[in-house]
């Protein structure tokens, strides 16, 4: 034991301080709050550009429509012409369209599409902005 008494160099273990974990976790934290918001908006833009892809599919449905089946004509307009108004004067348009149109709608043989309605459609795919 002499040996290990000359030997003074040798001190008890010291507790150093370590900030490993804390800046791990403060980056996992920081790379989930950073992918949480980039899918945040990109699904937000996916979800507007999706909407925008609808309103151009409505309008090519109606812009399509064969004005010679005035039943079809009828139910296609009033069922995708409200996805596409957008203000007040729009909406004032396809009202009178749909007015015009409910003699098509309820009858078993429809007759043909007046001028009339012909061209409240077309002054309304004109408004239209898609």
């Amino acid at each position: 034991m002499n040996e290990l008494d000359k030997l003074k160099d040798i001190k008890p273990p010291v507790e150093i301080s370590d900030y490993s974990f804390m800046i791990l976790i403060v980056t996992i934290v920081v790379v989930l709050g950073t992918l949480t918001a980039g899918i945040y908006y990109l699904v937000k833009h996916l979800k507007e550009k999706k909407k925008q892809n609808k309103r151009a599919y409505y309008y090519a449905k109606i812009k399509k429509l064969n004005f010679l089946d005035s039943k079809h004509t009828a139910y296609t307009i009033s069922k995708y012409g409200k996805f596409l108004v957008e203000d007040e004067n729009q909406k004032a348009i396809l009202e009178k369209i749909n007015q015009n149109l409910e003699v098509y709608k309820y009858t078993n043989i429809p007759p043909s599409l007046s001028d009339e309605s012909k061209k409240l459609i077309n002054m309304f795919m004109e408004v239209v902005n898609v």
